[in-house]
């Protein structure tokens, strides 16, 4: 067999040279995807029990990590309060700014509570566009005064979209532990203080009412919840 032609040996490899290079890019493609892949399950193994979109605990983990906070309050008769915050009118926000714009609204509001809770406060996701603090060595005094700061934070974030500028109000209810022989049962009272604030045009703090007399209160029942 005679000598290949030149113009054939450069053909061979230049095409030698492109399969090479494609070669490479699928590779890195695989790479990419494969790291993708890897970090999502280290975090799904990593941290259980978190809130994929936020970073915030999910319910059943915050319930599981307060148990024994709310022990100690109730065996020593120490403050704990909820804190419970729904984004106002957040269905009819996503309707006008799409998902995109409402999950980073969520995201920054998550942002706002973290930045401002103590690192012994518990924060968690609670609901679609919910959620709860708990606050251990907290009165309902001064969680209501961070509560009126966690509004203001809300209220000042701006979230771009296509329809325009995304802003949105919150609503908090807040309950201190007194009587309630649960936990579950102070998360309750919670969530109906957060709906009478909402009842009430949102953009709110509200709490139960306070006797003067903290003895009559428990014997009438003053403030409990049905």
């Amino acid at each position: 067999m005679g000598p290949m032609p030149e113009g054939f040996l450069a053909h061979d490899a230049a095409a030698l040279g492109l399969g090479l290079v494609s070669g490479f890019a699928l590779a890195l493609v695989l790479v990419f995807v494969l790291a993708r892949i890897r970090r999502r399950v280290g975090r799904s193994v990593a941290a259980p029990g978190v809130d994929a979109l936020t970073g915030l605990l999910e319910r059943a983990a915050l319930y599981e990590r307060t148990r024994g906070l709310w022990s100690v309050a109730q065996r020593r008769m120490r403050p704990f309060t909820v804190v419970q915050l729904g984004i106002d009118g957040f269905g009819t926000l996503r309707q006008r700014h799409g998902a995109a714009a409402s999950e980073a609204l969520l995201l920054a509001v998550a942002t706002r509570l973290r930045e401002r809770c103590r690192a012994a406060d518990l924060v968690a996701r609670w609901g679609d566009a919910e959620f709860l603090l708990a606050l251990p060595e907290t009165d309902e005094l001064e969680a209501r005064m961070l509560a009126e700061r966690l509004r203001g934070a809300v209220a000042a974030l701006e979230i771009g979209s296509d329809a325009g500028r995304l802003r949105c109000t919150a609503s908090m209810g807040l309950a201190q532990r007194r009587d309630q022989p649960t936990l579950e049962q102070l998360v309750h009272d919670a969530a109906h203080w957060l709906a009478a604030a909402r009842a009430s045009g949102g953009d709110r703090v509200v709490a139960p009412p306070r006797a003067d007399f903290p003895e009559l209160e428990r014997a009438s029942g003053f403030g409990q919840l049905e």
